[in-house]
């Protein structure tokens, strides 16, 4: 399911429990199943997202890396290697 989805199912779970006046859940446990997947999909989403950041910031830091070394300038070859990383995270 996706994150809308589980989003949706905890939200009719929750609704349901007040319109029947209960203060728990259902006996097959569906707000906590639905929840426990809405933590699962967060967190997978967030590791994906880092993953991908990650990636940019070195492929980014490498390749201005090369280019100040030839110029032979490394101290700001860090600088903007650094610099670089945080826009490209930022624009995502």
């Amino acid at each position: 399911m996706t994150l809308d989805e589980l989003l949706s199912t905890y939200w009719d779970a929750a609704y349901a429990e007040g319109e029947e006046g209960r203060s728990h859940d259902t006996e097959d446990g569906l707000a906590q199943r639905t929840l426990a997947a809405i933590h699962a999909e967060v967190a997978r989403q967030v590791k994906a997202e880092r993953e991908a950041c990650a990636k940019v910031c070195f492929e980014k830091a490498v390749e201005y890396a090369r280019t100040m070394k030839r110029d032979g300038d490394h101290f700001h070859a860090k600088a903007v290697a650094a610099n670089t990383c945080g826009n490209a995270i930022n624009a995502r």
